[in-house]
């Protein structure tokens, strides 16, 4: 069963400070709920960083963001298993990229690899398939690549 979107909304001062308090709560929430409840919650979250709405930038271009995504990752190497395939790219191009552009698809596909045992541990714990897990994320990514989305040599 696939449950409604959890959006994550950081206050501007979290992020500048670092604060990833909200993904933690989402990552203790979900997780510790049953296994099929967990299940429910696959590529369901949404990041909103609202104090950028009128920032000229591509999200994944502003640093401050940028690097309240890689601490998000840092801590939770499992976090993309909940991301929204829409957000796919704001996601790995802030992890992967200095500027947040210049993405490609090797270096997706490398960033995958390297988080495919945080992902497979996650799956573990609440039950899901990895394998199907894994194909899904790799269908989304092949989706992007062909619709040319931005950053740029997707």
């Amino acid at each position: 069963m696939r449950y409604d979107h959890i959006v994550i909304q950081p206050e501007h001062d979290s992020i500048l400070s670092g604060d990833i308090r909200l993904c933690q709560e989402v990552m203790e929430e979900v997780v510790s709920q049953r296994p099929e409840t967990a299940r429910g919650y696959f590529q369901s979250v949404l990041f909103w960083f609202s104090a950028y709405d009128e920032d000229a930038r591509e999200v994944y271009e502003v640093p401050e963001i940028r690097a309240w995504l890689q601490k998000v990752d840092q801590e939770f190497p499992c976090f993309l298993y909940f991301v929204m395939p829409e957000q796919y790219v704001l996601y790995l191009a802030s992890q992967k990229c200095a500027d947040g552009t210049g993405l490609t698809l090797q270096a997706i596909r490398i960033y995958l690899a390297g988080h495919e045992d945080a992902i497979k541990e996650l799956c573990m714990e609440i039950g899901d398939d990895f394998e199907a897990v894994s194909e899904k994320i790799e269908a989304e990514v092949r989706k992007l690549a062909q619709s040319g989305s931005s950053p740029e040599r997707l």
